[in-house]
């Protein structure tokens, strides 16, 4: 799989999560407030997850050689 397409699919996968949030945070009545600290929540565990993701290709990539 090409990164372009496994980029668009973290993104829309990121988005779908995010709406996810949005709706059952305000369709229960917890207002806007959760609802951004849920995606500040989520954002921030994504990006970790990336970098993560980032350092251990890394470390893999240069054990090989």
């Amino acid at each position: 799989m090409t990164r372009v397409r496994r980029l668009t699919l973290l993104g829309l996968a990121y988005l779908g999560f995010l709406a996810y949030i949005w709706f059952d945070t305000i369709s229960n009545g917890w207002g806007w407030g959760w609802a951004l600290v849920g995606t500040l929540n989520l954002t921030a565990a994504a990006l970790a997850l990336l970098g993560l993701t980032w350092l251990v290709e890394r470390i893999a990539r240069r054990t090989r050689r």
